[in-house]
């Protein structure tokens, strides 16, 4: 009966041609009950949950951590410019570039520990960060050395020494790229750079 009336109908609506057009439909009587979906409230969406001051800075890292890499390979530039160049009053700014790549580390090592705690501790990820992690603190562990040496010295770099400071420093600005490199897979995915 259903059928008969849908028929009509489109004949009705459709003119002279829609009759043999709708004895093609099917009318099919299936029906599902779906349940109402509450929408949700605005302190359970992403968008306005209420975070702490640590996950706040702990969400700054990838902000905090240009600025010790900037100091620490402005840092080789000078050092090593200084004793390519032979430029003494240069290895006065190295000091000053070294107290300051160390302070700008603390930061930013800070807030990655914090952010680390909101990643998955299984799978990929983990991995990926347990390798970041590790490359951060031996390269601050380095660049902590180095200072140790030129406070030392008193900042009288020179031979051996002096060798073995731009070692140091040269190895912390190698692994400050790898670790970066991990961290960006961690954000951007593992196919990124094809390296």
């Amino acid at each position: 009966m259903r059928a008969g009336a849908a028929l009509v109908l489109l004949a009705a609506i459709g003119g002279p041609g829609s009759a043999a057009q709708a004895e093609e439909i099917e009318v099919v009587e299936v029906v599902e009950i779906v349940e109402e979906v509450q929408p949700a409230t605005p302190a359970a969406s992403g968008s306005e949950q209420e975070l702490s001051v640590l996950e706040i800075f702990g969400r700054l890292h990838p902000a905090l951590t240009h600025l010790p890499i900037g100091w620490l390979l402005a840092l080789l530039l000078v050092d090593a410019g200084a004793w390519l160049l032979r430029r003494s009053s240069w290895e006065e700014w190295g000091r000053y570039l070294l107290y300051g790549t160390v302070l700008c580390f603390v930061p930013a090592i800070i807030s990655g520990l914090l952010r680390a705690d909101a990643l998955p501790q299984q799978g990929e990820i983990a991995g990926l960060l347990a390798t970041h992690r590790t490359l951060i603190f031996v390269m601050a562990g380095l660049t902590l050395t180095a200072l140790v040496l030129r406070t030392i010295s008193r900042n009288r770099l020179q031979g051996a020494i002096k060798l073995a400071y731009l070692g140091l420093i040269g190895a912390a600005c190698l692994l400050i790229a790898v670790a970066g490199h991990y961290g960006g897979m961690m954000v951007y995915g593992t196919s990124y750079l094809p390296f």
